[in-house]
């Protein structure tokens, strides 16, 4: 256990050997994937119709099991600077939006595994005193901290390959963005991480669906079922990924407001496990995002039959779908008196 828990601190050391100048790497910054919208209104290569009920009804059952298995570990790690830092190197590498919620799920459970591990392993150690261990524990959590930004794209790496496998980040891609980024990591440190990950999550590295899925099938429902209402269907969906992003970013702030507008003085006491509860349910993110999308693009000119489809294809109630869109607008509204010029614009479609 001593042995693995050295390995663990002295895998990663930051090195500038054999750094390549940045401007003779210019090819590898360059995004391999393009920016592909779903295509809503294409009917030759979409889902046979009699095949969607039983995907939507796949992705609930998914979306259920997530609600009743979740514990303290979900979205241990995912606090907006984590948010913020993995979706800035995904949006700089041009990824498909899918990319990087899957890899903020594996880094989440990366870092909850790793940092338990650690900490057991100091725990252990009955030589040691308690003020020793504290000291050692100080150790442990500055590396990790220098660590973070390898973890990070070491997750995304893992995701891009699940996503496209061949068009997958490789290693000189990964080493080139750590470039830009100040840190001088060699290429066999990159490879070490990536394993590292993998070897800490099991080497399991599927993920539920992530709230892309989600949002696509259910703008998709929706078109299909409404098709003689003139949709702009490109506009909701860059929407819908900019509030989801957004909801993410934001996220303790966000739900604490769909508390207060579903429980008003009661809100307080909600428990913390129903509010994590609130959070893992994708069917509902998914709904609300859609709404508040619709508002921005349409006004108030389809939300009625949004909501009847929403809910008829879901199952959700209408009032807890509007409730959670309340909570966006008012999480908006709010950001809008801190930084009025990247919110104006959203509001004012609200």
């Amino acid at each position: 256990m001593q042995n693995g828990f050295s390995d663990d601190l002295n895998e990663l050391e930051i090195s500038s050997v054999n750094v390549e100048p940045l401007n003779n790497r210019e090819k590898l910054g360059r995004p391999v994937y393009k920016n592909l919208c779903p295509d809503f209104k294409e009917r030759t290569a979409c889902l046979h119709r009699d095949l969607i009920s039983d995907w939507i009804s796949l992705l609930l059952a998914e979306n259920r099991e997530r609600v009743e298995n979740v514990d303290d570990t979900f979205k241990c790690f995912v606090n907006p600077k984590s948010v913020e830092y993995l979706f800035t190197v995904c949006l700089r590498l041009q990824l498909p939006p899918d990319v990087k919620y899957i890899a903020l799920e594996i880094y989440n459970k990366f870092m909850t595994l790793h940092t338990t591990s650690l900490y057991e392993a100091i725990n252990s150690q009955k030589s040691l005193s308690v003020m020793q261990k504290e000291e050692k524990w100080e150790q442990i959590f500055t590396t990790v901290s220098r660590q973070v930004a390898l973890r990070i794209l070491s997750s995304v790496q893992i995701a891009s390959k699940l996503h496209s496998y061949s068009m997958g980040l490789t290693i000189d891609r990964v080493r080139y963005c750590l470039q830009l980024l100040g840190y001088a990591y060699t290429e066999q440190s990159i490879r070490k991480s990536e394993v590292r990950v993998l070897m800490a999550i099991g080497w399991c590295a599927n993920v539920m669906q992530t709230p892309v899925t989600y949002i696509e099938t259910f703008l998709h429902t929706i078109y299909r079922l409404n098709c003689h209402l003139e949709m702009n269907t490109r506009a909701l969906w860059d929407y819908s990924l900019l509030i989801m992003d957004c909801i993410f970013l934001h996220s303790e702030e966000f739900y604490q407001r769909v508390a207060i507008v579903a429980h008003g003085n009661n809100a307080q006491y909600v428990p913390m496990k129903r509010l994590g509860r609130i959070e893992a349910d994708y069917v509902l993110l998914a709904s609300g995002v859609i709404v508040a999308a619709c508002i921005c693009v349409h006004g108030e000119d389809f939300v009625g039959t949004v909501l009847i489809t929403l809910q008829r294809t879901t199952g959700i109630p209408v009032d807890s779908i509007r409730d959670f869109y309340v909570g966006i607008y008012q999480t908006i509204q709010d950001h809008e008196v801190a930084h009025p010029l990247e919110t104006s614009d959203l509001r004012r479609n609200l």
